[in-house]
């Protein structure tokens, strides 16, 4: 069967709808990821990316279930007292980004979505909270050039993880200047982008240059 946008949101809806029917603390259902991008196949493979509100402890805060060879479904499992903070949800970068960025809600009891979304918006733009979602990233970066520097790690397998996880958190301080922070499955894909509507085009090659030094 040929792998469309729409095969996938209706593997999406038939999943949600499955979760519903067995799960009465699901309060809400959003799809998010490449999906929402228009752009689901990377390889001819592709991701199903779902949150999963619940109005208790979920079980497990992740779940991969695999619908074909080439399709799974990534599901994301939250506590509802998560989005009772909207301003911690401001600078979280990930479920406040894409809680933000438009995406597919598909469950949703007593317009709980549309409330949460709209506390969250307020000030989600504004310069100094989008530095302070940014700021972690750039932290986490620094400190890590910091122990390379002092010698803490020794050359092994370890280190080159790090180091592109260096990489990976500086580069997405950078993308958080605009936006929501990129995944590792479409990063080097998205990024060049990214960075052009910064208008720092450049920084894809030097980030190019930095994997193969």
């Amino acid at each position: 069967m040929r792998i469309t946008r729409d095969t996938l949101i209706k593997a999406a809806k038939t999943a949600v709808q499955q979760r519903t029917l067995r799960d009465r603390h699901i309060v809400c259902v959003y799809l998010t990821g490449s999906l929402i991008d228009d752009l689901p196949l990377l390889g001819g493979t592709a991701d199903i990316d779902l949150v999963f509100v619940h109005d208790n402890t979920p079980p497990a805060p992740r779940e991969i279930i695999r619908l074909t060879p080439d399709v799974h479904l990534d599901l994301a499992h939250h506590d509802q007292s998560i989005y009772n903070q909207p301003r911690d949800l401001r600078l979280d970068p990930w479920v406040g980004s894409f809680l933000i960025k438009d995406p597919l809600v598909l469950y949703s009891t007593q317009h709980w979505f549309e409330y949460t979304q709209a506390t969250v918006f307020a000030n989600f733009y504004k310069p100094d909270t989008i530095l302070l979602r940014a700021q972690p990233f750039a932290d986490q970066a620094r400190q890590i050039w910091l122990d390379f520097q002092l010698g803490f790690d020794e050359p092994g397998p370890e280190r080159i993880w790090k180091y592109l996880h260096a990489l990976e958190l500086s580069s997405n301080a950078l993308v958080l200047l605009d936006g929501t922070p990129l995944t590792e499955r479409r990063f080097l894909l998205q990024f060049p982008e990214r960075m052009s509507k910064l208008g720092y085009p450049g920084m894809a090659a030097v980030l190019k240059d930095m994997i193969l030094a």
